[in-house]
């Protein structure tokens, strides 16, 4: 059976030989998101981690009793900041700004309704907007409604390493970001800042709840994803950051129903961890088991029971019918 999955294999063992053991922590206490997250799955980060570990890093919470206030620790990949409800403490970001002086690595996620992360961003060269994009024509239709247009996707890739495999794959392979609020340059900064992921045209900002484009509302490509890289340092490599306007896109949610999701969550964390040299596909034919709720499996119950015998029925005596007519 594990034929089906070699390639992956393969890598992940591969990785363990060449890497010494790394760390991806991801800060808690403030509302984040979290594998542990048991009632939304727009929040619940289980694939994360999964992505995490079958890449050859241990996946560590952070939060105050872990030293979120004194340093980030030494093994550390990346740190993970995944769409607080709660402002960080200044120590916090002292320490991360610190983090970031030693060439560390940030995924950063914001959310709307959540906190923007101001400071943070600021020192990557960037800010986050309020307000969620929305777009009439190119979005995931769940209901059919308009209340879907916030549900947005997107093929349109920058060129950046950190999206290499979706840039080449964009034909086949999408990203999904339901409720995404744009994230924008912000003047004076002194490294480099590249879009990752862009809207389509004439997605806009939705500063109400009526889901149309109102003349004060500003219809454009907006970037939803960026990468920042520090200023060049003589004792080191600059830092490295990517930043999304939505947390739910590398939730269990999303990349339990789509590759791209997972390609990009994927490529994203090879990037920050200096691993871009392997950034790609990873090949598996392995067969995905399909789980259903227990309403779902006393509909299948009940429709073969029942259901099926008694539509055999009902067309029996529609044919027996037909021919005595004929």
């Amino acid at each position: 059976k594990d034929l089906k999955k070699l390639d992956s294999l393969v890598q992940k063992h591969l990785l363990k030989t060449l890497e010494g053991s790394r760390s991806v922590y991801v800060m808690g206490g403030h509302g984040e998101a979290s594998h542990r997250e048991r009632e939304n799955l727009l929040y619940k980060l289980s694939s994360l981690r999964t992505i995490v570990q079958n890449a050859n890093f241990k996946y560590e919470e952070f939060a105050l009793a872990d030293g979120t206030t004194d340093a980030v620790p030494e093994d550390a990949a990346m740190v993970v900041i995944a769409g607080p409800d709660k402002d960080l403490m200044p120590e916090e970001h002292k320490v991360l700004q610190d983090y970031l002086a030693r060439g560390g690595s940030l995924f950063v996620l914001v959310e709307p309704g959540r906190e923007k992360l101001d400071p943070l961003l600021a020192s990557l060269g960037l800010v986050a907007r309020t307000e969620m994009l929305a777009n009439a024509a190119n979005y995931v239709k769940q209901t059919r409604g308009p209340a879907d247009r916030v549900l947005l996707f997107s093929n349109r890739f920058g060129t950046h390493e950190a999206v290499s495999t979706l840039s080449k794959n964009s034909t086949s392979m999408a990203v999904i970001l339901p409720t995404v609020v744009a994230i924008e340059e912000v003047p004076g900064f002194t490294g480099k800042v590249t879009a990752l992921v862009r809207s389509f045209p004439d997605t806009w900002n939705e500063l109400n709840t009526n889901r149309v484009p109102d003349p004060d509302e500003t219809s454009q490509v907006w970037t939803m994803a960026w990468a920042s890289e520090g200023p060049e340092r003589t004792d080191g490599p600059p830092f490295r950051a990517v930043v999304v306007g939505d947390v739910s896109s590398i939730s269990d949610a999303m990349m339990g129903i789509n590759v791209g999701n997972q390609q990009f969550a994927l490529d994203v964390v090879r990037w920050l961890a200096r691993d871009e040299a392997i950034v790609g596909e990873v090949s598996s034919e392995e067969d995905v088991k399909i789980a259903h709720t227990r309403e779902e499996d006393q509909a299948w119950f009940y429709g073969t029971v029942f259901g099926v015998p008694l539509l055999i029925l009902v067309g029996g005596i529609a044919f027996t019918t037909m021919r005595r007519k004929s």
